[in-house]
């Protein structure tokens, strides 16, 4: 029996951030969306997700939109991966990318 999850969007505060936040709101009942003001900022935001997530008892899912994969996100992915493998196998989070910068065909 699969349970319903717990979804929150990460994505840019800009009109491709707004659209994902549209499209993605189609396919899931997302309960939280979090704007990421600057792509400076996305370091400081994933982290305190992570953080969150590594307290959580029930599995969440995390849809990060229009992010742009550069280093801070690679390195949120690679810790998401590490702390779902530290959880029981029924308890683990999930985890959506979805981009379109071009810069993010080379990660």
């Amino acid at each position: 029996m699969i349970l319903p999850m717990i979804v929150t969007q990460i994505t840019h505060h800009d009109l491709d951030g707004y659209g994902a936040s549209t499209v993605v709101g189609q396919f899931a009942e997302v309960a939280r969306i979090v704007h990421v003001p600057r792509y400076s900022d996305v370091g400081p935001v994933v982290e305190t997700e992570l953080k969150r997530l590594g307290k959580a008892s029930a599995p969440e899912m995390i849809v990060m939109t229009d992010l742009g994969l550069e280093a801070v996100a690679v390195t949120f992915i690679r810790n998401f991966a590490a702390l779902n493998r530290r959880r029981d196998p029924t308890a683990r989070h999930r985890l959506v990318v979805l981009d379109h910068h071009a810069s993010s065909v080379d990660q």
